[in-house]
């Protein structure tokens, strides 16, 4: 009886640190964490406003890559979207059509580029639908 008590309070010793162990190794390696989600809405179309963006800062200059995990979900229309780092240069681009659903991850090689990316989003006037992305920095 007293053999089986010391196995199972080694056993959950050994679980609990090894739960320890990797929770810790997560938060270390992972040092940028956003969420961005927004709608396109055809029955708030304005001609003066085709371009959407929503930035992710980025602060920490030991951040050597971006995974990004984009999700476009339209019922009409199409959309171009655009990822953009701080000296604007395009990372990642496409275009989905209405009817569709995109979802796609890109890791991308940052190379310690402090500064505001941007995610852009062109529409017109029969774009609706919604997207989601997920940005992670380690």
């Amino acid at each position: 009886m007293r053999k089986k008590i010391i196995s199972i309070v080694i056993i959950v010793i050994v679980l609990i640190s090894s739960a320890l162990f990797f929770s810790f190794r997560y938060k270390n390696d992972v040092k940028l964490e956003e969420n961005l989600e927004g709608l396109f809405l055809a029955e708030d179309f304005d001609p003066n406003y085709t371009t959407f963006y929503q930035g992710i800062n980025i602060n920490k200059s030991n951040i050597k890559e971006l995974t990004v995990d984009l999700e476009v979900v339209l019922d009409g229309g199409s959309v171009v979207f655009e990822l953009k780092s701080p000296d604007n240069a395009v990372q990642w681009t496409g275009t989905v059509s209405k009817e569709s659903i995109f979802s796609e991850q890109k890791v991308i090689k940052v190379n310690n580029s402090i500064g505001k990316w941007y995610l852009y989003f062109y529409v017109n006037e029969e774009t609706n639908g919604k997207y989601s992305a997920h940005v992670i920095g380690k």
